[in-house]
């Protein structure tokens, strides 16, 4: 399978429609065997499983009976450890993320949790998640997403109604940067927006908006697993800005975001 055909099953959407099994059965065995050898693709998938949640309200019965707390922390603690590649196979893992979604984990306890951010409160355990997932991103992740204007601009439409917050193709169009797609995912049940692009070298950066905010702030400086981040708050939103581009670089980003989107 060519780079370019392998991309074209794993992206999100595809995976999100696997999850769902919404897939041709070809497709869906596709995909089930280049989850047999990716564990980095198991991981994607389990974040997303996280962030997608159709199966709550179906499993909400059974969650109240359900370890859900105790079966995350030992997902978690197995996977993040060092050498998780020799105690932990690509089949365990790849059950483990079934469960884990078969359970609605993802809507019983909220992405923060699974990622191992148990104590972390919405001003930074969204920053945390975002960065863990962006950490997932390559080049290849982004490079083949051909996306119609038309179409952007109806997921955008659809993104802005769910934050609450007016914006258009124009306000998240940034320069130097090749707009590729929007997303829709939740922190804590809230609505999560991330809008993606390749910057000059081609590496990922993305745009985030939570529909949450502790009150207003200025833009203020991070790093999160080898990224830069910049992000800042108005009395409803929080933003930020991550990738590998320099802190003066995404600063002067977030300057051009502010004054386009300033709610």
């Amino acid at each position: 399978m060519s780079e370019h055909d392998r991309d074209s099953v794993t992206s999100d959407e595809i995976l999100v429609a696997f999850l769902d099994r919404q897939l041709a059965p070809e497709q869906q065995r596709v995909v089930a065997e280049l989850l047999e050898k990716d564990e980095v693709l198991v991981q994607r998938l389990t974040f997303l499983a996280a962030c997608h949640s159709p199966v709550r309200d179906a499993f909400d019965a059974l969650l109240d009976e359900a370890p859900t707390h105790r079966m995350a922390e030992n997902f978690w603690r197995a996977a993040v450890r060092n050498d998780y590649a020799h105690t932990f196979s690509r089949r365990h893992m790849i059950a483990a993320a079934v469960s884990l979604v078969a359970l609605g984990i993802g809507g019983g306890i909220g992405i923060d949790k699974l990622l191992g951010n148990r104590q972390s409160g919405d001003e930074d355990g969204w920053r945390i998640a975002v960065a863990h997932y962006m950490s997932l991103y390559s080049t290849l992740t982004l490079a083949n997403l051909l996306i119609e204007p038309a179409m952007l601009d109806a997921q955008i439409a659809s993104v802005s109604q769910a934050l609450g917050m007016p914006v258009e193709r124009k306000d998240v169009t940034l320069p130097g940067l090749e707009f590729k797609r929007v997303q829709l995912l939740q922190f804590k049940s809230k609505p999560l927006a991330q809008f993606t692009y390749l910057d000059e070298q081609f590496e990922p950066l993305a745009l985030c908006v939570f529909a949450n905010s502790s009150g207003a702030a200025l833009p203020q400086f991070e790093q999160r697993h080898g990224m830069n981040i910049v992000f800042w708050s108005t009395a409803l939103h929080s933003f930020l800005v991550i990738g590998h581009a320099s802190p003066e670089k995404l600063g002067m980003l977030a300057e051009q975001l502010r004054e386009a989107v300033p709610v």
